[in-house]
C-alpha cells in the first residue's frame, strides 16, 4: 500500500525545506561572489591612485629640478640687465623689508617698508638694490622686489 497522507505529506515539506536551504546557499555564495569582486576592484583602483600620486611626485621633483637653474639662469641676466642700467626703475615688496643703510644684514636698519609697497630701484649690487620710498634711500635684498604687485 502505498505511504499514507501524512507520510506524504511530511516528505513533500522535507523535499521544500531542501530546496529552500540549497537557494539560500547559492544566494549566500553569489552575493560573496560579488563582494570579492567589488573589494578586487577597489583594491586595484587604490593601487592605480598611488601609483600616479607616486609618478606624478616624480615628475614634479624633476621639473623642478630642471626649472630651478633656469630660473636662477633668468634671475642672472635679470641682473645683468639692472646692474647695466641707471635709470630708476619701479618695482614692489613682496614682504615687509628693513631698509639698511648698507647692503649687508648687518648695516643699520633706517626704516622698515611694509609688504606690496612701491619702489623705486636706483642701481643693483649683486643680491642687493638700492632703492628710494619717499623721502629714505637705502638697501633692500632684491629677492623681496617684484615687477608686479601681488599683493593688491
Amino acid at each position: 500500500m502505498p505511504g499514507t497522507y501524512d507520510e506524504e505529506t511530511r516528505k513533500l515539506l522535507e523535499n521544500r525545506k531542501r530546496k529552500a536551504e540549497l537557494r539560500r546557499a547559492q544566494q549566500i555564495k553569489k552575493r560573496n561572489t560579488m563582494l570579492m569582486g567589488f573589494g578586487g576592484i577597489v583594491v586595484v583602483l587604490l593601487l592605480i591612485i598611488v601609483i600616479c600620486i607616486s609618478c606624478s611626485s616624480g615628475k614634479s621633483k624633476e621639473e623642478e629640478q630642471t626649472t630651478q637653474p633656469q630660473s636662477t639662469t633668468v634671475a642672472e641676466e635679470t641682473t645683468t640687465e639692472a646692474e647695466t642700467t641707471s635709470a630708476a626703475t619701479t618695482m614692489y615688496t613682496t614682504d615687509t623689508l628693513n631698509l639698511r643703510q648698507e647692503p649687508n644684514t648687518d648695516a643699520e636698519i633706517i626704516t622698515q617698508i611694509g609688504a606690496g609697497k612701491k619702489v623705486e630701484v636706483l642701481s643693483t649690487e649683486g643680491q642687493w638694490c638700492r632703492v628710494q620710498r619717499g623721502k629714505d634711500t637705502g638697501y633692500v635684498m632684491k629677492r623681496y622686489l617684484s615687477y608686479e604687485n601681488t599683493l593688491d
